[in-house]
């Protein structure tokens, strides 16, 4: 109900501005002739014309969507949709003014011959109806691209999950040899199984070279605005200028860029003594 409110408020006052720049226009275009008009008959006219127009908007909207423009067979029903839109809407026009201009103290309403009015609205409300429908299907397409994108991501994110193999998760965490979690951080929230491919990874490949044994530590802090997560093993850690590739940290390279865009960090580094360090910084949320 109330994103209705919004959008109904939103679509009034993009009407309104609109009548608003169309009665500065007319006001100076009489003042240019030299024809003295008071302020506020253009305003009541070109207000009254926007208006009506907002208050039949979200039939065309909805008439516009049911019949897509795209498909042949709907052009001749617009055509017939913008010829009853023109009527309708001069229609509006000059009952409404009839009954403003009295109250307002500016005598009965002429709006001249109707028989000639109504063409001529007609050929302004083409230009209005096109726009309209133009502007409706852009942003329609606009909507749905950012759906497919959303989608898309979602489908990337649940694929990498799945390429995670959650039956090694036990195994991975219960090989940890230490877990230093800050009491500000216990609450914290970090992405599904985001410690998982580190540890494995630090199980694959940290290795002590001199007693062949394996020790995995975590610890977890907060770091301003981030947490900071960090892996370390015992191994030999990696070379200058090679990287350690595979599933794990590739998926949580591409997850995390996915997720947090450029707020996230992904560092590996040697340790002194001996050791892979794996740093994740990602924004800090309870």
């Amino acid at each position: 109900m109330r994103g209705k409110l919004s959008s109904g408020l939103t679509i009034f006052g993009l009407f309104t501005a609109v009548g608003l720049l169309l009665t500065g226009y007319k006001y100076l275009d009489f003042g240019a002739r030299a024809i003295p008009i008071a302020f506020s008959v253009p305003l009541v006219e070109e207000l009254t014309g926007a208006w009506t127009v907002a208050l039949l908007f979200p039939a065309m909207v909805r008439f516009a969507r049911r019949f897509p423009i795209r498909h042949i067979r709907s052009f001749p029903l617009h055509l017939a949709c913008m010829a009853a839109f023109s009527f309708i809407h001069t229609l509006m026009m000059w009952g409404s003014r009839s009954l403003v201009f009295p109250l307002l103290g500016l005598g009965p309403y002429n709006y001249g011959i109707m028989r000639m009015r109504f063409p001529m609205e007609f050929f302004n409300d083409v230009i209005v109806y096109w726009v309209i429908v133009s502007i409706l299907y852009l942003w329609d397409r606009q909507v749905r691209s950012a759906q497919l994108e959303t989608k898309l991501a979602e489908a990337r994110l649940q694929n990498l999950r799945l390429q995670l193999q959650p039956h090694f998760l036990f195994n991975a965490l219960n090989t940890i040899s230490s877990v230093n979690i800050s009491p500000d951080v216990q609450q914290a929230l970090v992405p599904q199984l985001l410690l998982q491919p580190l540890v494995e990874n630090s199980i694959r490949h940290g290795v002590d070279p001199a007693t062949n044994g394996i020790t995995v530590t975590v610890t977890a802090e907060r770091d301003g605005d981030d947490i900071r997560l960090r892996v370390r093993d015992s191994g030999r850690g990696i070379g200058t200028g090679k990287l350690i590739r595979g599933t794990g940290l590739s998926n949580t390279a591409e997850r995390l860029r996915q997720l947090y865009g450029s707020r996230h960090k992904l560092e590996l580094e040697n340790c002194e003594g001996g050791g892979l360090l794996v740093t994740v910084a990602v924004p800090f949320h309870t």
